[in-house]
C-alpha cells in the first residue's frame, strides 16, 4: 500500500514539476539561470521512470523508438550537418514522444485529491498571473515574464487543459475552462482567436458520443461555416503578411514562406527519408547552421534566413528532414490517437475524451503552420496532457467491462 502511494506522489509530482517548470516559469528559469535544458531532464525523468516501472507491453512505444534511432543512425551515416547538430536535434524531436509514451506506459492518471489541487491551482495561477498578464499586456508580463506573446498564449491555453481533466468537466467546469483560455485573447495572437474558435465549435458540436448525427444538421452546418469564416477572418493577417506579402518581393522572401518552399525542393531531392536531423528548419541547423541553406540557396532569397533568423519559427517545414516514411509516421500517430479516442467515448460514453483528443490535434497542426510549439516545452506538456486523457479514457473503458462481466 505504502509503494502504491508513493509512486502515486510521484507521478502527480512530475505532473505538477512539468506544468510550474517546463511551462509557467520555464522562460523566467532560462532568463535567470541562462538553463533552457527543464523539459530535457522532466522528459528524461519520465523516461528513466518507465524503465523502472513502465508498462513494457505498450509496443506503440518501441516502434517509435526504432523510428527516431533509425534516422539518428541514417543521420550520422548520411550527415548534411554537424554530428553536435544531428544529436541535438534528436533530442528535441523525440522529447515530446518520449513524454506521451512514457507517461501512457506510466498509466498516469490522479486522484480525486490531486485533481483538486491542480484544479485549484489553474484558478489560482489564471487569477493571479494569466489574468494581470493579459490586462497589462504589451511588455510587462507577456514579453518579458513569458518570453514572448504567443507562449503567454500558449500558457492560457495549458493551463486550461490542465483544468479541464482536473474538472468534473460539467457546464461550470467547461465554463471556467473557456474563461481560462479565453485569456490567450489578450496576446492578439491569431492562433489564440482561432484555437478559441475551434474549442468552442467541438464542444458545442460534440456533447453526446453516440449521436454523431447531429453533427450534420443545418444548425450545425451554419454554425460550423460561421466559426470557420472567424477563424480564417483572425488568421488572415499572418497568413497575408507571411505568404502573400512576404513572397511579393522574390528577391527578399520572409523566412517562413522561404521554408515552406525550401522544404518542397529538399523533398524533391530527398523523397523517402529526407536529409536527417540538424539540417533543416530546426533549432539545431540554426545554431549549428546547416550547409542546406546555402546548397539550396534560401540565403539568397531571404535577408531573415542569411540573419540566422526565424529559422526555427515554423515547424511542418521541419518534415522534410524526415522524408515521406517520416510524414507518414507523423500522421498515422495522431490517426491512431483519434481512433482510440473515438473507440473509448463510443464504449463509455464519455465524449470529453475524444472532444480533447481532437482539439489538442487541432492544437499542433495550427501551432506547427507556423511555430514550433510541438518541439518546445510547451508542447511536451500539451502531449502529457495528451496522454492522462487517453489513460484515463482506458481505465474508464476497463472499469466498465469489468462491471459487464460481473452483471453477466
Amino acid at each position: 500500500m505504502k509503494a502504491q502511494i508513493s509512486h502515486s506522489t510521484i507521478k502527480f509530482l512530475l505532473v505538477l514539476m512539468f506544468y510550474l517548470v517546463g511551462v509557467l516559469f520555464y522562460e523566467l528559469i532560462a532568463k535567470v539561470f541562462d538553463f533552457t535544458y527543464t523539459d530535457e531532464i522532466l522528459a528524461s525523468l519520465i523516461f528513466v521512470y518507465f524503465l523502472f516501472y513502465g508498462n513494457k507491453r505498450e509496443k506503440e512505444f518501441y516502434v517509435c523508438l526504432a523510428f527516431f534511432f533509425f534516422y539518428l543512425a541514417y543521420s550520422l551515416l548520411f550527415p548534411h550537418n554537424i554530428k553536435r547538430a544531428i544529436a541535438s536535434d534528436f533530442i528535441m524531436q523525440i522529447k515530446p514522444y518520449i513524454v506521451f509514451y512514457g507517461v501512457l506506459a506510466l498509466r498516469i492518471t490522479l486522484s480525486a485529491r490531486q485533481k483538486k489541487v491542480l484544479r485549484n491551482l489553474c484558478v489560482v495561477v489564471s487569477l493571479f498571473l494569466l489574468f494581470p498578464a493579459g490586462l497589462l499586456g504589451v511588455d510587462r508580463w507577456q514579453s518579458d515574464f513569458f518570453g514572448h506573446y504567443s507562449r503567454f498564449a500558449t500558457a492560457c491555453v495549458v493551463t486550461g487543459m490542465l483544468y479541464y481533466y482536473s474538472s468534473s468537466r460539467d457546464s461550470k467546469a467547461v465554463l471556467i475552462t473557456f474563461l481560462i483560455w479565453g485569456l490567450s485573447i489578450f496576446s492578439l495572437r491569431s492562433k489564440a482567436f482561432g484555437f478559441c474558435a475551434m474549442s468552442l465549435c467541438l464542444f458545442l458540436l460534440w456533447r453526446d458520443a453516440n449521436n454523431l448525427k447531429r453533427i450534420f444538421s443545418f444548425k450545425n452546418v451554419v454554425l460550423v461555416s460561421v466559426l470557420i469564416g472567424v477563424v480564417f477572418f483572425a488568421a488572415w493577417e499572418k497568413i497575408s503578411y507571411y505568404f502573400i506579402v512576404g513572397t511579393e518581393d522574390a528577391t527578399n522572401l520572409m523566412a517562413r514562406p522561404m521554408l515552406y518552399f525550401g522544404a518542397v525542393e529538399i523533398l524533391k531531392d530527398y523523397p523517402i527519408f529526407g536529409t536527417g536531423f540538424g539540417s533543416y528548419a530546426t533549432y539545431a541547423s540554426e545554431v549549428y547552421w546547416s550547409p542546406l541553406y546555402m546548397q539550396y540557396k534560401l540565403v539568397y532569397f531571404s535577408y531573415d534566413i542569411m540573419m540566422r533568423q526565424y529559422i526555427s519559427d515554423v515547424w511542418f517545414p521541419a518534415l522534410a528532414e524526415v522524408g515521406l516514411v517520416g510524414i507518414v509516421f507523423f500522421l498515422v500517430f495522431w490517426y491512431r490517437r483519434l481512433t482510440e479516442a473515438n473507440a473509448i467515448s463510443q464504449q463509455t460514453g464519455d465524449i470529453s475524451i475524444f472532444r480533447m483528443t481532437i482539439l489538442i490535434t487541432v492544437f499542433f497542426f495550427m501551432e506547427s503552420v507556423a511555430d514550433s510549439t510541438i518541439t518546445h516545452n510547451r508542447g511536451a506538456m500539451v502531449f502529457l496532457l495528451l496522454a492522462m486523457f487517453i489513460n484515463e479514457g482506458r481505465r474508464n473503458s476497463e472499469t466498465k467491462e469489468l462491471n459487464l462481466k460481473k452483471e453477466e
